[in-house]
């Protein structure tokens, strides 16, 4: 049975938990296993399965038994987080615990009357960050996930000998899924280190070409029902090229060119209904575009998101905007004449991930893969026309093909198809269609070449060629133009809060070295409060924080910690260097915002007053 503290910790911080529990509390569920005692005289359990009867502890002395896991794991300093995959009665647990009380622990335990026995002869500890219970993917993964959002380090899995044996399947699921989680993350993380800066600052170059270009999302009346074609950079797209002629000079559907694809097409001197572009990067334009600049072609559109590389500028052609979630601007200056807020896509490893969101959004019943190879064919990872890339033939991994049969491919690649089949999972109504010969196979998207694909599906016009030249709802300049204004007040707020927290600072090293930890001790609510105002303020969540959105979140993490820390000199120390760091990333960042800043507002300024003048003369 379950403690009273127990059952109030489980609703205060795992109440699903607990209603799960309580259901089988007062369920009639049969179980597979029975508690008996050792020879010590502490209980352990005996498991029956198919094949045997197993004891999750030793018969003569579970105690002792856990002290010997525990030395199993004793070079850990790298390991802040520790995972525990299997309960048992938690021998194990109470003896890491004890020895290590400053760590983070999580436990998974697949068989929920076991995690109830566990439950009821443990008491939980405060330490204990999430429980996971089940033995479904699903669960698994939101388990998995909780973790990667806590930890900036390491991650050790510790299993019950008996417990992995017992449950193999389960046990076998858990690490595939962990280790599947992990290198998503891993790429997650690289990713927002790389270009957390850059995206702000893309964005604040590209507003000035969003407000003089159309939200392609408005145009979604336009394509309902219709047919797109996301055409990649694979290797099969040259394969291809002729069935997308023929299918562009039919007008059969709509053929949106992504990232370096582009090139193919110019090669073989034909163009795509739209050219698609998210990379934050500021040489993609030198690279991927340098064909179409140089030789200024100005008959293709260009889908670009809000935090494209800066050179959006050079672009001959007529462009079209699509906001996307990494762009912190829009929240706050956006707003569409009619009052709606503009859609968001989001991004996604791979450009055609976000090219997916987007044409299920503009309403496509029927999203067709070409060149979406997602491996190697015949050792070659472009198509032909994309001379500039360098090929990096990691053949880390092998997958199976739209023909049933192995293909290498590499991580990178996984980690991009995993990411289309999560959209495609949760695009029901949307019919899918990987047309990629020699491709990796993709879950959810039909293998259908594209010249079987015209015989049988594409055989009317559906394409309107001017649907880019459609007038769109514009922004509202007037509520730009006040939030501007708002901005503004927002900054001077912001440089106001970082020097009372920085004078605040001052004051407690100062208290610090006279060694008066009860005067500090007060200060900790002053702190408090200044930085909830700054994490409140419009001006630090539309510029700062997403400037380091990696570093500020371990920090708060960090800062939090400390303050529950009960040694007040070890508290004071660690709270002085977190929030050095804190101020001089706050400042370092002012630096490079606010003279950006107060360009695009000046620009801003020129579209209110530009609006206001065509406004007057109708």
């Amino acid at each position: 049975m379950l403690s009273i503290d127990n059952i109030n910790l489980l609703k205060s911080r795992f109440s699903s938990l607990y209603t799960d529990l309580h259901e089988y509390e007062q369920s009639d569920s049969l179980v597979d296993f029975e508690s008996v005692i050792a020879k010590s005289g502490d209980p352990t359990i005996k498991v029956r399965n198919e094949e045997n009867e197993i004891y999750l502890h030793s018969t003569f002395n579970p105690i002792t038994e856990a002290e010997i896991i525990l030395e199993q794991y004793t070079d850990n300093s790298a390991y802040e987080h520790i995972v525990f995959y299997g309960t048992g009665l938690g021998y194990h647990i109470r003896a890491f615990m004890d020895k290590y009380p400053k760590k983070k622990y999580y436990i998974y335990e697949p068989s929920l009357p076991l995690l109830y026995e566990f439950l009821s002869l443990n008491d939980l500890n405060r330490q204990i960050e999430c429980i996971g219970y089940g033995s479904e993917i699903t669960s698994m993964e939101a388990f998995m996930l909780t973790i990667m959002q806590k930890s900036k380090k390491y991650v050790q899995i510790i299993d019950l000998p008996a417990h992995k044996n017992i449950f193999r399947d389960e046990y076998s699921q858990f690490i595939s899924s962990f280790q599947k989680i992990v290198k998503s993350n891993r790429f997650e993380v690289r990713t927002d280190f790389t270009f957390q800066k850059q995206w702000v600052l893309s964005a604040m170059n590209n507003y000035p070409h969003i407000l003089e270009s159309n939200n392609i999302l408005e145009y979604a009346n336009l394509f309902k029902g219709k047919t797109a074609i996301i055409a990649a950079a694979g290797p099969s797209l040259t394969e291809d090229m002729e069935n997308l002629r023929f299918i562009k000079e039919n007008g059969l559907a709509y053929i949106f060119s992504v990232g370096s694809a582009i090139n193919a097409f110019l090669k073989h001197g034909f163009y795509p209904h739209a050219a698609c572009s998210y990379d934050p990067q500021l040489e993609e334009y030198d690279s991927v575009f340098h064909k179409l600049l140089e030789e200024n072609i100005t008959e293709i559109p260009l889908l670009f998101a809000s935090t494209t590389g800066t050179a959006v500028s050079k672009y001959p052609g007529d462009k079209l905007h699509m906001i996307i979630n990494q762009d912190t601007l829009a929240p706050h200056y956006l707003k569409l004449f009619d009052g709606r807020r503009p859609f968001i896509v989001h991004d996604a490893p791979t450009i055609s991930a976000v090219t997916l969101e987007l044409l299920y959004l503009l309403g496509f019943s029927t999203i067709v893969f070409a060149g979406q190879n997602l491996a190697f064919l015949n050792d070659k990872e472009y198509a032909e026309g994309i001379d500039y890339r360098s090929y990096q033939n990691d053949k880390s991994n092998v997958v199976e093909d739209v023909y049933g049969k192995d293909v290498y491919t590499n991580e990178s690649f996984n980690v991009f198809r995993n990411s289309i089949e999560t959209y495609i999972a949760n695009m029901a109504e949307v019919k899918f269609i990987n047309s990629t010969k020699g491709g990796a196979k993709i879950e959810g998207a039909e293998f259908i070449p594209l010249e079987e694909l015209i015989r049988q599906e594409l055989k009317e016009r559906v394409v309107d060629d001017d649907w880019y030249k459609k007038e769109c709802i514009a922004y509202d300049h007037e509520f730009l133009h006040l939030q501007s204004k708002n901005m503004e007040i927002a900054y001077e707020q912001y440089q106001k809060h970082l020097q009372k927290i920085e004078d605040a600072l001052n004051n407690i090293v100062s208290l610090y070295r006279n060694q008066n930890y009860k005067q500090i001790e007060k200060m900790y609510s002053k702190f408090d409060s200044i930085i909830q105002k700054i994490n409140n303020n419009e001006f630090a969540i539309t510029f700062v924080f997403p400037m380091n959105r990696l570093y500020y979140n371990f920090l708060q993490n960090d800062i939090n910690n400390t303050l529950i820390e009960k040694n007040p000199r070890l508290k004071a120390e660690q709270l002085i260097n977190q929030m050095r760091k804190y101020i001089y990333l706050c400042k370092q960042d002012l630096k490079t915002i606010y003279p950006k800043l107060q360009e695009i507002h000046k620009k801003f300024q020129e579209y209110y007053d530009l609006q206001l003048e065509e406004n007057a003369h109708d």
